[in-house]
């Protein structure tokens, strides 16, 4: 009798033992198959085939699902090689790696049609990377130039973008370009187009594929290279389990697959822009000679202005008077959404908060509800406090539709010479002949190891985007993100950047791990976040450290309360095998517990 080595979509990291009925003809390593797990039927997918197995009692599988493996050998051994690294099972990366559609009971025909195939590029060199740090023309021609390449010898191309209207206009380029359409990977495709486009890529029938960051895991048999756009942006980090990032993801692949790997963007991650000094990646360049004229507004000395509600410094105020009585154009900057941040009662100070998460309501004027920005709950702002019952809340702190009316009552003359900008507003402009930035410290005071990294990225493509004059209101006038934007010189904030992180034992030269334990009641939460701390503490090896549990920043979302332990490492795999160790047997009831890794 033959034997099955099965892995399962579970927090569960470890294999499974299930024997082959004779029934089932051609399994192999990279089928689905059909199991009965703990009386439930259950899509495993199968890693292993042995003659013997030590368990007693082992039960049959009950269907194989697919005709030919699904999984190739190159995608096991990367979201093994994840799995490790992210510290989840090796059943939930493969999860993550197949279309929805593959992941229920269902059996869809997959016919893999291996005749159709190109022939295979066995001469590969070793896996290079490039850095390109440029525009979006700028970093498209070099694009094209690595295209080229792979398409000459029949190898497929990886392209992924961070969010849908990326893929559509480099897929309109490309097609522009190559005169091939490219196939586009969403979450938005239906059942059918989803499975079709996994087989073709598959076969090897289609040579440029383009998507978001699960893009990553396409079944190419034949990668010749991988590109990650706008390689800094947020989104390529998963926000649920498994934790895994683009960056790092791209990395693993085009090491196994021997193939090129360029990471591109108009600012860097400070990650990438590490690698360039350590000879890990090639540095590729876009010289400019662009002539802007740098304002840094030091908001200390305009202290009185703002406790009366100024929103703009006197000089600020009057070189957008002075812009505009010449009929020029100004566009301010403000990243907060909505009109004020904090509903707060005059008399008794209570603030009106979201009841699921721990966080204010946002008001916003335009619909004249509160809403929660984590999970969109919102309620008509109440006309008395509902703690002491006095009337008239304070709409306190500055949203994007406060500074609009401010500026359209204090410049009434400007007749459309003022823009609003928000962030989600940036990629949408070519250019601006002015910009100006109200509040530039607002995430550099966010409790984030990456707050300097995120403000430095968007307000460096803010000044990308300007022409002439370009003012930046901040209580830290001397910080090092300013002086690279006054100087145009990245590798101002780069380097100040890395040595501060290097320091302070920060990524890239050091790794967190995020252990979060959440559930509905806050004491429980509390009290097994100590009893964890306690278990890691009497065996935490001398190269980790570890920080006391701490509410984590929300301390509650969606009605769920979360405290969390950070571990410091330097060496993620020791640790995660320390954590595995130590936490195996580890039960609480009414809790879930996640570990993320460079969160």
């Amino acid at each position: 009798m033959k034997f099955a080595q099965i892995t399962l979509a579970l927090p569960l990291n470890q294999f499974f033992d299930y024997s082959i009925p004779s029934d089932i003809k051609n399994i192999a390593i990279g089928s689905r198959v059909v199991i009965d797990f703990a009386n439930r039927k259950l899509i495993g997918f199968v890693v292993g085939l042995k003659d013997n197995s030590k368990i007693i009692k082992i039960k049959p599988i009950i269907k194989l699902l697919d005709k030919t493996p699904l999984l190739s050998a190159e995608l096991l051994i990367f979201t093994k090689l994840l799995a490790e690294y992210y510290h989840t099972s090796w059943g939930q990366m493969i999860e993550s790696a197949i279309p929805k559609p593959l992941r229920n009971a269902k059996s869809i025909d997959i016919d893999i049609n291996t005749s159709l195939k190109q022939p295979r590029n066995n001469n590969k060199k070793n896996s290079e990377i490039f850095a390109i740090l440029g525009s979006d023309d700028f970093r498209f021609n070099f694009y094209c130039e690595k295209i080229k390449e792979s398409l000459k010898n029949n190898e497929q191309i990886l392209i992924v973008t961070p969010n849908i209207n990326s893929i559509n206009k480099i897929k309109m380029k490309l097609t522009e370009y190559f005169g091939i359409e490219p196939c586009a990977l969403t979450r938005y495709q239906k059942t059918k187009e989803s499975v079709n486009n996994w087989i073709s890529i598959k076969n090897s029938n289609t040579k440029i594929i383009i998507g978001t960051m699960s893009t990553i895991f396409a079944p190419c048999d034949n990668l010749g290279l991988i590109i990650i756009d706008d390689e800094d942006n947020s989104a390529y980090k998963q926000e649920r389990a498994p934790f895994y990032h683009v960056r790092n993801a791209a990395i693993i692949r085009s090491k196994i697959n021997k193939c090129t790997l360029i990471f591109g963007s108009e600012c860097l991650s400070i990650e990438t822009f590490y690698l360039t000094k350590i000879s890990k990646a090639k540095l590729i360049e876009e010289k400019t000679n662009r002539n802007i004229h740098v304002n840094i507004i030091d908001m200390n000395k305009e202290f009185y202005r703002t406790k009366k509600g100024e929103f703009l410094s006197s000089r600020l105020e009057s070189e957008i008077n002075s812009l505009i009585t010449k009929g020029d154009t100004i566009g301010i900057f403000l990243n907060r959404r909505g009109f004020a941040t904090t509903l707060k009662c005059k008399k008794c100070n209570f603030i009106l908060k979201c009841p699921r998460c721990d966080i204010n309501l946002v008001y916003d004027f335009k619909s004249k509800f509160a809403y929660c920005r984590i999970c969109r709950h919102k309620v008509e702002p109440p006309k008395i406090c509902p703690h002491c019952q006095a009337s008239n809340l304070s709409y306190l702190g500055l949203g994007i539709e406060k500074l609009a009316s401010y500026l359209y009552r204090v410049f009434p003359q400007a007749n459309k010479k003022i823009d609003i900008l928000e962030q989600k507003t940036i990629k949408e402009n070519t250019t601006l002949k002015n910009t100006a930035i109200v509040l530039g410290d607002i995430l550099l005071n966010m409790p984030d190891c990456n707050a300097s990294e995120k403000t430095f990225s968007l307000f460096y493509r803010l000044f990308n985007l300007t022409i002439n004059n370009f003012y930046i209101q901040t209580y830290l006038p001397h910080h090092y993100i300013w002086q690279a934007i006054k100087k145009n010189d990245p590798f101002i904030y780069y380097e100040k950047e890395l040595g501060l992180r290097k320091e302070l034992k920060f990524p890239p030269f050091w790794h967190f791990i995020q252990i979060v334990l959440r559930g509905k009641n806050s004491d429980n939460i509390k009290e097994k976040s100590f009893d964890l701390f306690k278990i890691i503490e009497t065996k935490i090896p001398k190269d980790l450290i570890l920080y006391p549990p701490q509410p984590a920043h929300p301390a509650k979302i969606r009605g769920n309360f979360r405290w969390q332990i950070l571990l410091k490492t330097k060496n993620i795999l020791k640790t995660n095998k320390f954590l595995t160790s130590n936490l195996k047997n580890l039960r609480f009831s009414n809790i879930i517990l996640t570990i993320n890794v460079d969160p």
